[in-house]
């Protein structure tokens, strides 16, 4: 099995391309991650930032790099000892007149011979069903009437023009067009005449429209109702029917070649959940990796769920240990002193669970209603009850459907085998339940539902297939609806503390404590010692180390709320009023705001305009994504504009309250600090494999996308680690001293993680089968501090992290780490008599006998690395 080791994301795109990569080489020798895990690199659409949208899966795309670029920079990367994970979308394809894969259907139909390949609904494309095109800005009647859908002539064949859009024509239009201009001699002129006499003729050129395999329509229509399966919510992605093993065996058959010949070592497998069969799908794409192969899943664990335990994977992508740390470094003491705060300062008395309930419901009815109508119309399909036998209506039918869909508590469940058995039969009792509690009027409808589902009676193979049909179908869509219903929304809502308001974590998350941070610690080495471990994607809301700063508020609640209070008071003029006649922002947009600023501001105390743009980017989004007053199908520049103003005005040096915010915020950014190293450490010495994020090797005070996928200069991050190797040489613990005490440029993360993936590297073993012990902290501040051994065979390794450090009085805690009085703290260490121990940092050796002071560590470094000698 190929261990990673640790991983380095890179985001391709026609910015940053496959050669650009290769041109870093001698950064990544140096920084030492084991291997380079790629965002997709499949053709996507032209322009694409991200690779998601793929139009053809077997060739590469030409705007990051050839084919044979990819070989030699992968060549060269094995050879500096660098491997290469591949990130794959199985679940979808771009809707794109450049895939002709689907253009080829919307040109033939069911005959097309990819037809089996998309998602569509039965029947879809067919008589009096086509497919829909939602890409619109109006009805289709208004877009014929403005001129903007026109008959063209593309590739020797006909099409449908919509602005830049190209949709081919069918062979029955071509033939019927061309007959109906007989006589004319030139093809060229013959072709000139039909456009024209079509195009200056709505009704024939309806006529052709009418005549096609798919129907141009507005895309708002996909609300109410769609006959293809899509990405979430989003239109111009279609989906794939993956469990056809023709399908994926076509679909994979280029990476699968770049596997086998040793070009790519594992694939990360995008949004596993969308995919009817995600068990069987793991199941195939083992089977055609190999025992070797690396795969680990993007899949979203909602608390105290686990990855089934049966999939032929590694692991996942890793946002459950961004959950896991967030909450360890979150005050489990205080969290309730500020959902308090936060509903005694905006007035908002509605619970995190009713407001998902209420939010996932509106995405269903208002954004996803047309896949409602389609999980009914396959249930009918299916037969699966007497209607008029059982006493309830369809509709009622439809209603505990939906009801069940909101009551599902994770993104999907993930039954092996029908009828539905142990604790699958038991989730989807307690779903049930759930949903009686929150609609009692449909109680009957669900009762027959959980027969259905739970298959009482039908113990036929017949009657079993059926239910797996249904049930697989039901499963695509509550990823969706719970990442459009919390992610996308909730968490844009609730901003009581928004450092847990993040992927894979909760907007109503307690923290955790020590002992059970180290309980969770212990089952992933044993369940899955090869998942990653990641703090920053290209999905995640917030850089790391803006949520490390977030939860330095857990520890100054008081501090907080006085700050708050005063702040509050001191911008209300500064507030404007919309026509509606409210005064913007709101007073939770307003406390979002402060967080926002807090977690984000420079380190050196200035707002600048590159900043401030950011901001006004980052809350247009954020107020579009809350779906409250705007929405990305309604915006409002008015009330946005507002908004940004508010935050403009705010910062203005002039203002009173940059004086007032900076001397908290600064705290806060020192402490936050800490925090960031302390992730970063148990990121990479805790079981599994550590991922870092393109540039947070340095300070990641970004924000969600496109914030976060800024260029990276590498060439600095170069020139500053040679730097710090020749100081380092000239003295190891003095070097450290200096960065620990000067760390707003970022170099001391940046050494941290390179100290940190070349300890990886060089004990692979350690960190892969290495056990993991918690040890024992005693002393008055046994709380700010968790400890624990990386042990294999006769290699011991102890790592130590302070914890909740702004916790401290002011008397104890100093600026710098290296001022708190730790008193007689101390780690208890294995085994007896004196041992000796080297500080991987400092470079220095100490003997210990049963324990190690806490002063003795953190007096000249940030972290605790001690490898026994």
């Amino acid at each position: 099995m190929y261990n990673p080791v640790s991983t380095y994301r890179i985001q391709f795109h026609q910015g940053f391309t496959l050669k650009q990569l290769a041109a870093q080489k001698k950064y990544f020798t140096l920084l030492g991650p084991g291997t380079i895990y790629a965002s997709p690199l499949l053709r996507a659409v032209p322009g694409s930032e991200h690779g998601y949208d793929v139009i053809n899966p077997l060739e590469m795309n030409p705007e990051t790099g050839s084919l044979q670029d990819f070989k030699s920079l992968t060549g060269e990367f094995h050879k500096a000892g660098i491997g290469w994970l591949q990130d794959i979308v199985p679940n979808h394809m771009a809707y794109h007149p450049g895939n002709a894969w689907l253009m080829d259907v919307l040109e033939n139909g069911n005959r097309s011979p990819f037809h089996a390949v998309f998602d569509f609904e039965p029947g879809v494309p067919g008589p009096g069903n086509p497919l829909m095109v939602p890409f619109l800005g109006s009805s289709r009647e208004e877009a014929i009437r403005n001129g903007e859908i026109r008959l063209g002539w593309e590739n020797e064949n006909f099409c449908i023009r919509y602005f830049d859009q190209v949709y081919p024509c069918n062979p029955v239009t071509f033939s019927s067009l061309l007959n109906d201009q007989a006589g004319t001699k030139q093809d060229k002129d013959l072709v000139k005449g039909i456009l024209k006499k079509y195009n200056s003729d709505q009704r024939k050129l309806k006529e052709v429209l009418d005549k096609q395999h798919y129907t141009l329509c507005h895309w708002q229509e996909t609300e109410k109702r769609i006959n293809y399966r899509r990405f979430f919510t989003v239109n111009d992605l279609i989906c794939l029917r993956m469990e056809d093993e023709e399908v994926f065996q076509s679909w994979h058959r280029l990476v699968a070649q770049l596997l086998h010949k040793g070009h790519i070592s594992g694939f990360r497998i995008d949004h596993v959940d969308g995919l009817n069969d995600p068990n069987g799908y793991l199941q195939w794409l083992r089977k055609l990796s190999g025992n070797n192969a690396y795969i680990v899943t993007e899949k979203i664990l909602e608390q105290d769920e686990d990855l089934p335990e049966f999939w032929p994977v590694q692991g996942s992508t890793g946002y459950d240990f961004l959950a896991m740390v967030n909450n360890l470094l979150t005050n489990v003491r205080r969290t309730a002193s500020l959902k308090k705060l936060f509903r005694d300062v905006t007035n908002i008395k509605t619970p995190p669970a009713e407001l998902i309930y209420q939010n996932k419901k509106m995405i269903l009815t208002t954004r996803m209603h047309g896949e409602w109508d389609n999980i009914m119309a396959h249930f009918d399909r299916l037969g699966l009850m007497d209607y008029e036998k059982e006493g309830v209506t369809k509709e009622e039918m439809k209603e505990a459907i939906g009801e069940f869909m909101l009551a599902c508590p994770v993104y999907r469940l993930y039954p092996r085998r029908f009828p539905i058995h142990k604790q699958n039969k038991k989730q989807v009792r307690e779903i049930i339940n759930s949903a009686r509690q929150r609609n009692p009027g449909i109680v009957p409808a669900l009762d027959i539902l959980a027969g259905v589902l739970l298959s009482r009676e039908r113990k036929d193979s017949e009657s079993t297939g059926k239910v797996r049909a249904f049930f697989t179908r039901l499963m695509q869509f509550t990823g969706p609806l719970m990442a459009k219903g919390v992610e996308d929304t909730s968490m844009y809502q609730y901003n009581s503390f928004i450092a847990h308001n993040e992927v894979g974590d909760a907007i109503n998350a307690k923290g955790i404590s020590i002992s059970e941070f180290h309980r969770q610690m212990s089952a992933r080495q044993t369940g899955w010692p090869l998942t990653m471990n990641t703090t920053s994607t290209h999905d995640t809301k917030r850089g790391e180390d803006v949520r490390a700063r977030l939860n330095v508020v857990s520890e100054l609640t008081g501090e907080w709320e006085s700050n708050i209070r005063r702040w509050m008071q001191m911008n209300q003029k500064m507030k404007i009023r919309v026509e509606s006649g409210l005064l913007e922002p709101s007073l939770s947009v307003e406390y979002f705001i402060y967080q926002t600023l807090l977690g984000t501001f420079p380190f050196e105390g200035k707002a600048n305009k590159e900043y401030l743009d950011r901001i006004d980017q980052y809350l247009v989004k954020a107020l579009r994504e809350a779906k409250r007053k705007v929405s990305w199908r309604d915006p409002d520049e008015t009330y946005e504009n507002a908004v940004c103003s508010f935050v403009r005005n705010m910062l203005d040096p002039g203002h009173e309250f940059l004086q007032a915010f900076l001397p908290f915020q600064q705290k806060v950014a020192w402490r936050g600090v800490v925090n960031s190293l302390t992730q970063l450490t148990l990121k990479c010495t805790c079981p599994g494999v550590p991922d870092i994020y393109q540039g947070t090797e340095l300070w990641d005070l970004t924000l969600v996308d496109p914030d976060n996928r800024r260029e990276v200069n590498y060439g600095e991050r170069l020139r500053l680690l040679k730097e710090m190797q020749k100081e380092h040489q000239k003295g190891a613990a003095e070097m450290i001293r200096s960065l620990s005490r000067n760390p707003f440029d970022g170099k001391i993360k940046l050494w941290l993680t390179h100290s940190l993936l070349n300890l990886r590297k060089e004990n692979p073993d350690l960190f892969e089968k290495g056990a993991y012990i918690p040890l024992k902290v005693e002393g008055k501040y046994r709380r700010h501090v968790l400890a624990f051994a990386r042990q294999y065979e006769k290699h011991w390794l102890i790592v130590a992290v302070p914890l909740t450090t702004a916790n401290l009085s002011e008397k104890q805690a100093g600026e710098y780490l290296s001022e708190v009085d730790w008193g007689t703290t101390r780690i208890v260490i294995p085994g007896k008599g004196q041992t000796s121990w080297k500080n991987l940092l400092t470079l220095g050796s100490r003997k210990f006998s049963g324990s190690i002071p806490v002063e003795e560590i953190f007096s000249d470094a940030p972290v605790g690395l001690m490898m026994k000698e």
